[in-house]
């Protein structure tokens, strides 16, 4: 199963156009980076970017997970900063 912080880095990957340029805004090495992205494709079954020596570019499938996935990860960045609030306010 993959976490927030691998939807993340895909996230980063795709709008960053690489791994190394990902892994760098995001402050992990690119190990790390590749890392999550293998775990979410073993867990869809599924290859979210096309790869050749220099290049990586979304597949079809993951141009339809990215919007799914930008969605979902603004609802939880809302969730949260209301989370905040309402602790602040009680606080």
């Amino acid at each position: 199963m993959y976490s927030v912080s691998d939807l993340e880095t895909f996230v980063a990957v795709a709008k960053h156009g690489g791994i190394s340029p990902a892994a760098r805004v995001l402050g992990i090495s690119v190990a790390t980076t590749s890392h999550r992205l293998a775990k979410i494709e073993q867990s869809l079954k599924v290859a979210l970017f096309h790869r050749s020596n220099r290049s990586l570019k979304l597949s079809d499938e993951g141009v339809r997970f990215l919007e799914r996935i930008e969605s979902i990860l603004e609802d939880l960045q809302e969730a949260d900063n209301q989370h905040e609030k309402l602790f602040l306010a009680h606080t």
